[in-house]
């Protein structure tokens, strides 16, 4: 069993990971993955802890084992996300992750990036590192030897808005500067005119529910 989860408007980090697969393990199998940051207090979080437990009581009616594994999502205020010295020690709280959740997520199969008219763009980079998407994850639940739980898989991911790169990578304005066509700036004190601009319709992705009221950070 699987409970959907659309999250609006979460900042992607490591999202090189939706284009290329990796182990986390030397010898363990590959997955494509990403971090999904969202607002502690995002309505969002609230319909995540109710999939959470839905999937629990799905798979296990008796009662949630007592080794299970927490869900693999975590406060962007712990000292791993921190800004580390050149020896890899925490100095100081990273302002990308602070007053965040960080989602870990993954898949198996290569999941599809779309652009804001749900049309997959097969450009790797098209979603990069500092951006902004809206993303379908699956919460399912996972039965190994040595470990149970519940985790975050990764449905598709649309893209949302640009942001500031963290990737390391320049963008193309740093590169090339303004495009040859770019407006003219106005001389100073003249307003310049306003055009209408018609924003891209969003359309609902069927089977996720909407989410509720917001709802306190459950991470503190």
């Amino acid at each position: 069993m699987s409970q959907r989860v659309l999250i609006t408007g979460a900042r992607v980090m490591y999202a090189n990971g939706l284009y290329e697969a990796t182990s986390v393990q030397p010898g363990g199998s590959v997955r494509f993955s990403a971090q999904f940051l969202i607002p502690g207090n995002d309505p969002v979080v609230q319909q995540i802890q109710t999939a959470h437990q839905a999937v629990i009581a799905e798979t296990w009616p008796g009662g949630a084992p007592a080794n299970l594994k927490p869900l693999p999502w975590y406060s962007g205020d712990d000292q791993k996300y921190w800004n580390k010295d050149p020896n890899g020690v925490p100095v100081a709280p990273n302002p990308d992750y602070q007053g965040m959740l960080v989602i870990q997520a993954s898949s198996k199969m290569k999941p599809p990036v779309c652009d804001q008219g749900n049309v997959v763009v097969m450009i790797e980079d098209f979603v990069y590192s500092g951006c902004y998407v809206d993303v379908g994850l699956s919460l399912y639940a996972y039965k190994q030897p040595t470990s149970q739980g519940v985790t975050f898989g990764i449905d598709a991911v649309r893209f949302n808005r640009d942001g500031e790169r963290k990737d390391g990578r320049p963008s193309i304005s740093d590169v090339f500067g303004a495009p040859a066509n770019a407006p003219v700036p106005v001389a100073t004190g003249v307003a310049p005119v306003q055009q209408p601009v018609q924003q891209p319709v969003q359309q609902p992705v069927q089977g996720y529910p909407t989410a509720p009221a917001p709802v306190v950070n459950p991470l503190g």
